[in-house]
């Protein structure tokens, strides 16, 4: 792919993430003792936002310069995120299939977070993570009942405010802008077939108040078609129709979801076939969707079968980002954009009993590839640092030099490539948290998994009663064993900051329109229309 041969200019900039200290009736509260945590609030805060405290006091001054500070051109950015792109089966990530030139390259000319981490383990509640940079308790579209409320801050909408022309392109069911994910967007193109989303539409306006539901007798099953449809080069169609009329005079974010790694796995040829032999095994695995538990003990030839499938998609999918690069490239834009590649969530391969996703908050389902590359970025050995999908738009808007988005949880990554030397970050911690069933008159699920993760541990919590478990991932990377209650220091530890972490939470939602009860409800009759289609419906939706 062409690329100027300069050394893009650099220039410093850090978020200031000030929205995590306010506390309920004032930021001026003297500092308060968590319990058994040994640690004051603002102490635990730093601490579970990774921040080092050179880092803390300097924020402030930081974001008053690049305030003063002349802009940077203005740059195109372009966010591709991949359904169900597990980080490890990246060749770039040491897989050992070339399943991903396009990526590796990308990789390799810009910065590759090789701790990245979703918020949960399935679509939409980590897209509204990536759009609002907010975790999903507060954001509030946790749920599949629930949708981003439009009190929530995008970063189509924050880049919209700024003149930047904002256009995304989905291809899966739940990115549908009936969710509310299509907040700030001024196109927002559906590239699955016509048929996967024909039974529920919102017309030309975004408030669901005015959808248009079907009059016919029957209902399509969308569900099942769309998760047979191949999308990529719809995708591309549509991306390059949009490049030949769009506003030359103005930059601009577009966001590209590509859906063809998500089952069911049919990679078209040669895709099909590139990282396997011809399949002779009894195991069919048509409908994969409506399996929520494996159906039959499959064999490990059975499950290789499927691997190999889904690196035939993965590969499929990269050949196609080549083309929306290519693409950008004609229209002599590509040097003047950033670039990030990232995913939603990851898959699980009977790795803790299950095929899929949507399941638990395992690394295999939560684990993403995370790349920048473009103007600004500077290409340094894969940081080590924990990040998350949240860090994205504070990302984006730092290299533009843009102001940051307002009592948001994520921060700017830059200075891990900028400062190599503080690039390891293992005392940085986030939380996932997957809610799951249906929801009670109080509007509480049947049951909540939490975890909060470091580079070093994971503490996962279900409740009302489930999965209770620490993992050291140093030692216990594949989470099959849990810490014994012997090692207090290291238990103590991860419940300190996990207390700390909820705590910091629930300041963030009170520092957010709302409070604890963000997000909405979709409209009784669009859940009804859902679960008839089989987009929702008990713990199997995803």
């Amino acid at each position: 792919m062409p690329r100027s041969a300069d050394m893009f200019p650099r220039s410093r900039l850090m978020g200031l993430l000030a929205a995590v200290l306010i506390l309920p009736g004032g930021c001026e509260r003297q500092p308060t003792q968590l319990p058994g945590t040994g640690l004051t609030l603002p102490q635990a805060q730093r601490r579970v936002l990774g921040l080092a405290a050179d880092q803390w006091e300097s924020a402030t001054r930081e974001a008053a310069h690049s305030a003063s500070a002349d802009p940077p051109a203005r740059r195109n950015v372009v966010i591709i995120t991949l359904d169900s792109l597990r980080a490890d089966h990246l060749h770039c990530m040491g897989y050992e299939r070339e399943t991903s030139p396009t990526m590796d390259r990308l990789a390799a000319e810009g910065v590759l977070f090789a701790g990245a981490v979703s918020t949960t383990s399935w679509t939409l509640p980590s897209h509204a993570a990536l759009f609002t940079a907010l975790p999903n308790s507060v954001h509030g579209c946790d749920h599949y009942t629930r949708m981003l409320g439009p009190e929530r801050l995008t970063l189509a909408e924050h880049m919209a405010a700024q003149g930047y022309q904002t256009a995304g392109f989905y291809s899966g069911p739940f990115l549908h802008p009936i969710f509310g994910v299509a907040q700030g967007f001024e196109s927002y193109t559906n590239c699955g077939s016509e048929s996967s989303y024909s039974d529920f539409d919102i017309g030309s306006k975004r408030d669901p108040m005015h959808l248009h539901l079907p009059s016919k007798d029957g209902i399509v099953a969308a569900h099942q078609v769309a998760h047979a449809d191949i999308t990529s080069p719809r995708i591309v169609e549509r991306v390059k129709e949009w490049l030949d009329h769009r506003d030359a005079s103005r930059p601009f974010l577009m966001f590209v979801h590509m859906w063809d790694p998500h089952y069911e796995y049919i990679p078209p040829p040669p895709y099909d076939t590139r990282f396997g032999e011809t399949y002779d095994g009894g195991a069919d695995f048509t409908e994969f969707w409506r399996m929520p538990t494996p159906a039959r003990k499959y064999s490990a030839k059975d499950v290789q079968h499927l691997r190999d499938l889904y690196d035939g998609e993965i590969a499929w999918t990269d050949a196609h980002i080549r083309m929306i690069l290519d693409a950008l490239a004609t229209h002599a834009a590509l040097d003047d954009t950033i670039i990030v590649v990232t995913a939603d969530h990851g898959e699980q391969f009977l790795e803790h009993g299950h095929l899929g996703h949507h399941y638990s908050l395992f690394d295999e389902e939560t684990r993403v590839p995370m790349i920048v590359w473009g103007p600004g970025v500077v290409p340094v050995a894969s940081p080590g640092a924990q990040v998350t999908l949240m860090d994205v738009a504070p990302t984006v808007l730092d290299l533009l030099g843009l102001p940051p988005m307002p009592n948001v949880f994520g921060r700017s990554l830059r200075w891990l490539w900028e400062d190599g030397s503080k690039g390891v970050d293992d005392e940085r911690a986030t939380v996932l948290v997957l809610h799951a069933g249906k929801l009670d008159a109080n509007g509480k699920p049947e049951w909540t998994t939490w975890a909060v993760r470091t580079s070093r541990w994971k503490r996962i919590l279900t409740v009302p009663k489930g999965l209770n478990a620490l993992f050291d991932l140093r030692s216990d990377p594949g989470e099959k064993r849990n810490v014994p209650t012997s090692d207090r220091k290291l238990a103590a530890e991860a419940d300190g900051v996990f207390a700390a972490m909820m705590r910091t939470l629930e300041a963030l939602r009170m520092a957010h329109p709302g409070g604890a009860n963000s997000g909405g409800d979709l409209p009784p009759e669009l859940i009804n229309q859902l679960r008839a289609n089989g987009y929702i419906g008990g713990s199997e939706d995803k």
